[in-house]
């Protein structure tokens, strides 16, 4: 079982976020299986290829299932976003720290490695809508962790809780996808 203190030595670290009520969904949507698999397997999988490691789940007390990959209960648990990222950026001393929600199981590991490929010019490099560029999705991101961790946390600490502002004074980059790979699956729906 990876363990998040392993990945100190690790030069990029991989998160999936699995908090939210899939109140939408009707039923917990990490489980929700496509192609076979659960969402959320495929997310890990996705990431954890192009991370080159097995990702660590924030937040994953009802996916414990998930017994090969790690969890991380934070102390921002619950907190939203932006704690999320911040007990993620915390609990390692990786160089990059990368990101996603359980539920884009479409994001493929392509694309996580054209966010790390980014990293060496940008304190953050999040998927945007290649149509639509004012739709950042800021849970699928990769993050400096040393050029953000203090930056967010501090500001997570005097009460921000929204990640685009919680962003501001760093320098982001925002990386053009097609719409159908950020498609977040909220409702069954949504995989029409």
């Amino acid at each position: 079982m990876a363990n998040p203190n392993n990945l100190a030595k690790s030069h990029v670290a991989a998160f999936v976020f699995t908090g939210g009520s899939s109140s939408r969904f009707g039923s917990n949507k990490a489980l929700f299986e496509i192609d076979g698999m659960p969402m959320i397997e495929w997310v890990a999988v996705h990431i954890g290829a192009a991370a080159d490691c097995d990702p660590i789940f924030v937040g994953a007390r009802d996916n414990a299932k998930f017994s090969h990959s790690g969890v991380l209960i934070g102390k921002r648990e619950g907190s939203g976003p932006l704690g999320a990222l911040c007990d993620a950026l915390d609990s390692v001393t990786a160089e990059f720290v990368l990101v996603a929600p359980c539920d884009t199981p479409y994001f493929s590991a392509e694309s996580f490695a054209r966010l790390l490929a980014q990293m060496d010019q940008f304190a953050a490099v999040v998927a945007v809508d290649s149509k639509k560029q004012e739709n950042a999705h800021w849970l699928l991101s990769c993050w400096n962790a040393d050029a953000c961790r203090r930056h967010l946390c501090d500001l997570f600490d005097t009460g921000e809780r929204a990640i685009h502002r919680a962003v501001a004074g760093l320098d982001v980059h925002f990386e053009p996808f097609d719409e159908r790979e950020l498609r977040n699956i909220n409702s069954p729906n949504d995989l029409a």
